[in-house]
């Protein structure tokens, strides 16, 4: 036997931090690099001279000063760890957010998870802590768990571990191998990169850094859970690797996610944050020198081990090992009996099946077991990081260990001798007899293999283990005959989708009969403890919502009121009118409406246009007779007034010429074509500008020379004008000869000799004499390099007479799909004309008569204010009977002519109110069409689902609108099978339509009509880079698309550079000759005009091309790449970095010198927002002082107007007024245009900022008359709404918005600035706000500008993917009743004498039943929709049992209505309607004598109130902080709220642990055993099972008949998890976020309504309410700017919504307190709200 060696060596030390850009700190953040100084820093870059000297005097030093040294080391290293924990205590305070975090995952960028907060994670679950040495299996599948949670929603990530660990772990032996079995277990059975780094603060880090570009770090930022693992000393490393984790990431570009407080919604993570802080990278380099210095010395153990060549299994392999080293250092006889225990486990291990593993935990183990078990695994880890090769199989690694078998075997063996192979069967005997002879042959003596027994080990009596604790089920005969079937529901709704199998699972009940009429019989009570009745008709969500119209018409004052009324519709039909005006221009043609004839409502009607349209012919009239002769008429006067014109001009114009006044004459051209009123002088005035033009050039080239940007500019001009004659002589006029001599000569001067032979153009003469302007590039190079925006475009074809313009063909499909009335899903790039089809199908419809409506669906409600003036400025001419409008708007704000109206503009939550509305059934059956825009958001993280009902709950046809969806195949079969499914239930009513109806279609257009042109801004430089989107290609992105990204395209210019780079590059194996542009182009352009078509051909040649060298020859794909990058390429990879607020002045004036306005500057940051436009307020004020030497505006801009009257034939003065004006067109700033202006829209633009309180020194009004805009969402909607209409005026030419602009405002610009990075800035957020540049009609093309972006976001950005639409949770309690309420209330809103009663009672189950079965997460987990079935049956025993519905599944009164109109807060809505009923809150809302509320009795409400619906997340770090005014951290309920809660969660828990129970049932019954890891996919699973090993008897062999004397079978429980002693009991823990039960349950929190009372929550309402403070929400509370408005609007909704369901009961003494003081909060609340936030109410 070789001897096994164990030696120490070094660690390697590449920890250094040096080379790392240093960018200043700020001062908050940098405080504690003070404490991480020395003052003996010097020493830490010594020489090496010193180093020796060291040295030699290290050998001499005494004891006492080796003491003297420990201690300052000491003292050094505990001053190091301080500075670290404050500076990381003091960001955390500041910076960490609870949010949603699936921006940061949806382009499926790779995210680092670090493998050692992992392992720590998992440690306590596991039992890894505990004397047996935990279940490593469990471990493992723990920590997969956690990661499924990221890779069920795409998310792709990499682990990394660090080599420290291994030192700071040198005590806890358990934990130290678990790291190296997960370390390994990842490497070997994942598809996951494993990266092994010495530190995070290491150079490889950074490397890792640069190379993967990561979207962010999952770690632990708060490890205080695992404290009890470790000793003092190695906790506080524990502390500083936790803090190195947050400050290394952050500091470098890396936002940080803590994974301890994950919480899952199906497809929505929510997390504790840091965003990036790059401004302390120079505390960084001092923490790296620092901690590089006190690690240098540590070692790590190396163990040299020969591996017998027989084995493979790498468990096989770690277990000889380590029994050969151990029975070597340790020659006892205890020591042969415990390896042998320990090799018979192993040999279980490999023979005993996963199922029959479950053992109970120990709480109870010798010493003597404690240090063998600590031994086995210090030298188990020793073998693992350094005996085992690739050669092994690592199959078995993550089931190394389970401690608690291997004492079970201790406690089985204690009296019984195994004699022989017998006692454990052939399998397991044949595998231990292998086993011990392997381990003999290792360690070079005789081991022999029997007996196998424990009794020599006098200490194993003392092995104790934790006994059963499962609760017995009760088997009262009396309570289970009571209960024959558990709260039957005569509900169609609820049988038909769960089915008798799933409703027959509810028996399981029965057997905890006694605990639910305990349930029940306590919420009976609560009913006769307060008899909230009301003989009134409840509320629906929709009349909630405050109406203007019904407002005012009820208000008090009589005709008063109605005055008021009418002068408030006055007011806003102005705003329409100049809003809509604004938007679609003044000179907009109305759409003129013939109304047809009523259509049947079950019959798809089909509009059809004029060219489809067969009409007799028709004698013509009189009156057309003459109307064509006044026509003609004035078509001769027209055409000699142009004559004479024409003549006039003309002579002008060549006497200029003769003068060398070229730029009159051509200022005298363009007026002449804009006076003439006909074409018959379009040919000979247009050969007068190729003259004018001709001659200028050839003037100023022989003055300037060819290098001038002013000749290329009109060397570009006349070619393009040369070019449109040529072409229209093929079509429009005809040239004559001298006219080509002309045309040929002038081509001729410009070298564009093959243009003028290919088009057949006479040779010219005396070519020698001529001045030849040569540009040095080819005609295809010059087309290419030059006229890129204005190359040829493809003829559309003919023109639609319906229409009036020529379709392109994707808009001939859309168009037509409208028209037969069917379906269809649209993707296509901003701006390329989708939404026309939108207003076509609201034309088509008023066209049918006044019974059809269409519903336009927005995101955002500002997008529902433009899309309304829009329609009203289309529409606004039509004619509509009384009562009747054409448009109306519905917003959780308010509504207008809302069920009065052919065209709802509406939000997708209020869609859905209307669509769940029992009373609604009649005017969904009116609904048309429903257009949603913006579709993608349908996965958005707030209000998904009500996209999701939008498109399921209705029957009628619809169009699915967006520009970015990724695989839009999917949503386009998604709807499709929901199509399906309702005409298999039409069928079944016998309401079906024609199979067309059901057609779903999918309509992509790639191509954007312009091109967008990307640059970097350089501030050095003071200039911009462009950027090829070429350039940021690299092999992963390669790999991960198959190809280069399809939405990756190029303009003319940048494939004409590609070109350059291939042929720089030209492989010996391709040859690229055929692509060279001259040669392609003069076979694919129209006679050498370049068409964009063609350019679209050549680029995907080249784009193939590319992709074949990125195959086959990589070396060139990189040489390629590197090419194109020549320009950025010294912008690679720089460390993120603060914008410099400075250079923003030089930002604004590069743009307006490359003619760039006008720009949109997106942000994330609201206050940086604010921050900026006060900067260039005083930059561009300094800047007109110093040119005009004063202000050029200091009038107060108050003037008093006399209002005179004529009486009695005398001008009489009635009165003066005094009148404000905010100066917006006063000065003389820089960056204002002139724009298009209308006084008097300027004028009610002005009054509408007046009357919220603006001045003329406000920052805001100061920005617009300087041209400067701020937009988003925090801002007045006024506000936001006059920065549109200006800009759209063309005043502005600067707004900073936020990405809420970007989403479908009609904001047209030519340049997009994205300014800072940020972790919202995403591929989604990018593609819609680039989307904003360069739109058709407006620019010829759009340039995206990055500006304090580093490079690898940059290349994120274009070349990320778009976020898979995964769908969203399909069932809520909540929404169970909103469901139930619609199925058993819709037929009550029908007459019993009507004939449709029973037609919209079917259609009302249909339409829920459709929802239910055809969820848009059904695609990804098929799974989940029988879960759903279960959900659904235990909801409604829910909701029965709690007094929300009957057994017909009708509501309940109060508490129903209150559940329903607050279901966007569940479980909050749930827990209120509990303590109501309970008469909780009648204790806490009492009068004082005077029937006063007092103050007291309020906060305590609100208390409660913010307890149940704020459940914003407060880190403790925050709690560090000093506050003022704000408490922040709210503060706990009272007792008896607290437990009437417990109450309510003890009646949910029972419940839901039934319906976990039944799915698992479900899973074990359909998908088997549970043996498969989750993310590795690996079967844990014996080749041969010992448990089939059965003798002639059919008897197990003695040993596992003694073993599974105890054992229970698990079902439910997920087998990984019982190996560390869990059963089928107590399943599910609302605190964890990996439960007990197999992983194939879902089992997110969202899924199950209990009310968690223990968290740390922001207490902003409550604070708002009681100091109403707005700037303390932001500051102290740490609010987001922006996010204060509509929270604090949230919860005033909420109070507002409370109080209106209160009002609608009798008002009984007993009551009338909790309605007083509901009302009192909510005024309260709602006067300290409209204050705050300036709201002026009518």
């Amino acid at each position: 036997m070789e001897d096994i060696d164990e030696k120490e060596s070094s660690a390697p030390s590449e920890l250094s931090s040096d080379g790392e850009d240093s960018v200043s700190s700020d001062t908050s953040l940098s405080v504690g690099e003070r404490d991480i100084y020395t003052d003996d820093d010097s020493n830490d870059d010594g020489d090496d001279d010193d180093d020796l000297r060291g040295v030699e005097a290290a050998a001499e030093v005494t004891a006492e000063e080796q003491d003297k040294a420990d201690e300052a080391s000491i003292i050094q290293e505990e001053k190091i760890f301080s500075g670290i924990t404050d500076i990381t205590e003091r960001i955390l305070s500041r910076r960490v957010q609870y949010n949603a975090i699936n921006d940061m995952i949806a382009d499926r960028r790779s995210f680092l998870v670090d493998g050692d907060s992992l392992l720590l994670n998992a440690v306590g679950q596991s039992g890894l802590d505990s004397a047996g040495g935990g279940q490593m299996l469990h471990c493992v599948y723990l920590c997969e768990r956690l990661l499924q949670i990221f890779a069920r929603v795409s998310g792709t990530f990499e682990i990394v571990f660090s080599k420290v660990w291994d030192r700071i772990l040198k005590d806890n032996h358990s934990i130290r191998l678990a790291r190296s079995v997960l370390k390994h277990h990842f490497r070997h059975n994942t598809k996951f990169f494993v990266h092994e780094i010495e530190a995070i603060w290491s150079v490889d880090f950074r490397q890792i850094l640069k190379h993967l570009r990561p979207s962010f770090l999952l770690c632990d930022i708060s490890p205080k859970e695992c404290s009890s693992y470790f000793s003092e000393d190695n906790y506080r490393w524990v502390k500083v690797m936790s803090c190195a984790n947050i400050l290394y990431s952050i500091g470098q570009g890396l936002p940080c996610v803590d994974f301890r407080n994950i919480t899952l919604e199906v497809s929505t993570i929510h997390a504790y944050f840091i965003n990036v802080v790059p401004d302390i990278s120079r505390s960084l380099q001092i923490i790296s020198r620092k901690l590089v210095n006190i690690t240098k010395d540590w070692n790590t153990l190396k163990l040299f081990i020969q591996i017998p060549q027989d084995l493979i299994s790498v468990r096989r392999i770690v277990y000889i090992a380590s029994a050969a080293k151990y029975l070597t250092l340790n020659k006892d006889t205890d020591a042969m009996i415990l390896v042998k225990i320990l090799l018979l486990k192993c040999a279980l291990l490999d023979a005993l099946p996963l199922k029959f593993r479950a053992f109970p935990q120990p709480y109870e183990v010798p010493k003597q077991v404690s240090h063998f078990i600590t031994e086995i695994h210090k030298l188990m880890h020793l073998i693992m990081e350094n005996g085992l090769t690739y050669d092994c199989c690592f199959s078995t690694v993550s089931d190394i260990w389970q401690g608690n078998l291997f004492l079970k075997l201790l406690v089985t063996l204690r009296n019984r001798v195994l004699e022989q192979k017998s006692g454990l069967g052939n399998v397991l005997g044949e595998i231990y007899v292998h086993l011990t002879a392997t381990l003999s042959d290792l360690w070079g003596s005789t081991l022999e293999s029997f007996p196998i027994t424990s009794e020599g080990l006098k200490w194993t009596h003392k092995i104790k283990f934790v006994q059963n604790r499962d609760s017995k089920p009760n088997t009262d005969a009396a309570a289970l005959a009571q209960f024959d079937r558990l709260l039957p529901i005569s509900c169609s709704l609820t049988k038909e989708f769960c089915g008798e199998e799933v409703l027959n699972n509810l028996a399981r009940l029965q057997n905890r009969a006694a605990e639910m009429q305990l349930f029940i019989s306590r919420n009976l009570a609560f009913e006769e403890r307060h008899h909230w009745h009301s003989r009134k008709k409840l509320t629906d969500d929709f009349s909630r919502v405050f109406d203007d119209r019904k407002t005012f018409r009820n208000s008090k004052g009589g005709r008063y009121a109605e005055k008021k009324a009418q002068k408030h519709q006055a007011r806003f039909a102005r705003y329409m009118n100049i809003y809509g005006s604004n938007l679609e221009g003044r000179s907009i043609q109305r759409d003129v409406i013939v109304r047809g004839t009523k259509q049947n409502n079950n019959t798809a009607s089909v509009v059809k246009s004029k060219n489809y349209q067969k009409k007799k012919p028709e004698k013509p009239k009189m009156a057309d007779i003459i109307r064509k002769q006044n026509n003609e008429r004035k078509r001769h006067q027209n055409e000699d007034s142009d004559k004479v014109m024409f003549k006039k001009s003309s002579a002008k114009i060549k006497s200029f010429l003769l003068q060398f006044k070229f730029d009159i004459a051509l200022q005298e051209l363009q007026l002449l074509q804009k006076n003439l009123k006909t074409e018959i002088f379009e040919l000979e005035t247009e050969l007068l500008m190729a003259e004018t033009l001709h001659k200028k050039l050839q003037f100023d080239y022989r003055e300037k020379g060819a290098g001038s940007s002013h000749i290329l500019e009109l060397y570009k001009e006349l070619f393009l004008l040369l070019r449109d004659l040529l072409i229209g002589s093929e079509s429009k006029y005809k040239l004559s000869d001298e006219n080509k001599k002309q045309i040929a000569y002038y081509l001729t001067c410009l070298n564009m000799h093959d243009i003028s032979s290919e088009w057949n153009l006479p040779y010219v003469q005396n070519y020698a004499k001529m001045t030849i302007i040569d540009i040095k590039m080819s005609w295809a190079e010059f087309q290419l390099k030059h006229l890129g925006p204005s190359l040829i475009r493809k003829n559309r074809g003919e023109i639609d007479d319906e229409l009036g313009f020529a379709p392109d063909d994707w808009q001939k499909m859309l168009i037509d799909t409208v028209r037969k009335r069917q379906s269809a899903v649209v993707v296509a790039p901003t701006s390329s004309g989708k939404t026309y089809a939108s207003y076509y199908c609201m034309k088509s419809v008023l066209k049918e008569g006044h019974e059809g409506i269409v519903v336009y669906v927005s995101p955002t409600k500002a997008l529902v204010n433009q899309v309304a003036a829009t329609v009203y400025a289309r529409f606004k001419n039509v004619t509509m009977p009384p009562g009747l409008s054409v448009y109306g708007v519905f917003t959780r704000d308010y509504r207008e002519n809302a069920l009065t109206c052919q065209i709802l503009v509406t939000v997708p939550e209020c869609l859905e109110i209307l669509l769940l509305s029992p009373r609604m059934c009649s005017w969904v059956r009116r609904l048309r069409y429903i257009i949603f825009d913006e579709i993608h958001c349908l996965s958005g993280i707030a209000g998904g689902l009500s996209w999701e009902s939008g498109l399921l709950l209705t029957r009628c046809p619809f169009l699915a609108l967006s520009a970015t969806i990724e695989q839009p195949e999917i949503l386009q079969r998604w709807l499709q099978e929901s199509m399906n499914f309702k005409k298999d239930r039409d069928m079944q009513n016998g309401c079906k339509r024609d199979d067309s109806h059901y057609v779903v279609s999918l309509i992509t257009h790639n191509e954007r009509h312009n091109d967008l042109k990307k640059y970097i801004y350089v501030h050095e430089q003071n200039s911009l880079v462009h950027v090829h989107p070429y350039a940021c290609l690299t092999n992963k992105v390669i790999d991960t698309y198959s190809g280069i990204p399809s939405h990756l395209t190029l303009s003319a210019e940048e494939t004409l550079s590609l070109f350059g780079a291939l042929q720089a590059t030209e492989q010996i194996h391709t040859n690229i000759e055929h692509l060279r542009p001259e040669r392609f182009f003069r076979v694919n352009s129209q006679k050498l005009f370049i068409t964009r078509s063609s350019v679209k051909e050549y680029e995907k040649e080249l784009r193939e091309l590319l992709s074949k060298w990125a195959q086959e020859f990589n070396d060139s794909f990189v040489s390629v790449v590197s090419r194109l990058a020549h320009g950025a390429q010294n912008l690679r990879n720089l460390p993120p970095k603060v914008v410099p607020i400075f250079q923003l002045p030089s930002l604004i004036e590069t743009l307006e010198k490359n003619k760039m306005f006008p720009a949109i500057v997106f942000l994330f940051d609201r206050h940086l927002i604010h921050t900026f436009l006060r900067l260039l307020n005083r930059y561009y004020d300094a800047k007109t002082q110093g040119i005009l030497g004063s202000s050029s505006d200091d009038s107060d801009g108050i003037s008093t107007t006399a209002e005179t009257k004529t009486r009695k034939g005398k001008t009489v003065t009635v009165r003066k007024r005094r009148t404000y004006s905010l100066g917006l067109l006063k000065g003389n700033a820089s960056l204002r245009s002139v724009g298009v202006v209308d006084s008097d829209d300027l004028k009610f633009i002005e009054n509408r900022l007046i009357g919220i309180g603006h001045t003329k020194d406000d920052p805001f009004v100061k920005g617009l008359r300087n041209g400067i805009g701020i937009h988003h969402a925090g801002l007045n909607s006024k506000q936001r709404v006059t920065v549109e209409m200006m800009f759209r005026m063309k005043v502005l030419n600067v707004v900073f918005a936020t990405n809420t602009l970007a989403l479908g405002i009609h904001m047209p610009c030519k340049t997009v600035v994205v300014a800072t990075d940020s972790s919202f800035l995403t591929p989604l957020n990018y593609h819609q706000m680039s989307g904003r540049a360069g739109r058709r009609g407006f620019d010829a093309e759009g340039n995206v500008v990055f500006w304090g972006v580093n490079e690898s976001k940059i290349q994120n950005l274009l070349t990320g993917k778009l976020p898979i639409l995964w769908g969203n949770f399909p069932m809520s309690i909540s929404l169970v009743l909103r469901l139930l309420l619609l199925v058993s209330m819709c037929e009550v809103t029908v007459p019993e004498n009507n004939a449709d009663r029973g037609t919209v009672q079917k259609e009302a189950v249909s339409r829920a039943l459709t929802f239910l079965n055809c969820n848009l997460i059904y695609q990804h987990f098929a799974e989940l929709k029988q879960q759903m079935k279960h959900f659904f049956a235990f909801s409604t025993q829910l909701l029965m049992m709690q007094k929300l519905l009957d057994d017909n599944g009708r509501p309940q009164h109060l508490c129903s209505g209150i559940v329903t109109h607050l279901h966007y807060h569940e479980p909050g809505n749930l827990v209120f309607a509990y303590l109501l009923r309970s008469g909780v809150l009648h204790s806490m809302c009492v009068t004082e004598e005077d029937g006063k509320i007092s103050k007291e009795t309020q906060l305590n409400v609100v208390l409660l109130m913010a307890h149940l619906f704020t459940r914003k997340r407060l880190h403790p770090a925050m709690l560090n902080n000093k506050y003022c005014n704000s408490v922040v951290k709210l503060r706990e309920l009272p007792a008896d709220v607290l437990k009437v809660i417990e109450q309510y969660n003890s009646e949910v828990k029972f419940l839901f642990d039934h319906y976990f129970r039944c799915v698992a049932e479900e899973c074990s019954r359909t998908m088997g055993e549970d043996r498969v890891l989750p993310i590795s996919q690996l079967s844990i699973e014996p080749e041969t099972s010992c448990m089939e090993d059965t003798r002639a008897e059919n008897e197990l062999p003695h040993l596992l008949q003694e073993m599974m004397v105890d054992y229970e079978p698990r079902v439910i429980c997920s087998a990984f998890i019982a190996l560390s002693g869990y059963s089928d009991s107590g399943l599910y823990s609302e605190k964890d976020v990996v439960s007990n039960l197999r992983h194939q349950v879902f089992t997110d929190k969202k899924i199950v309504p209990i009310f968690e009372v223990d968290q740390s929550l922001n207490s902003y309402a409550w604070d708002f309410y009681n100091h109403g403070i707005r700037k303390a929400i932001l500051k102290e509370n740490l609010i987001r700017h922006g996010d204060d408005f509509s929270y604090l609007k949230d919860f005033l909704l909420v109070l507002l919504a409370v109080y209106t369901s209160l009002q609608d009961f009798d008002d009984a003494d007993e009551n009338r307190a909790v309605i007083q003081t509901f009302g009192i909060i909510s005024e309260n609340f709602r006067k300290k709200f409209n204050k705050a936030y300036k709201i002026v109410e009518d």
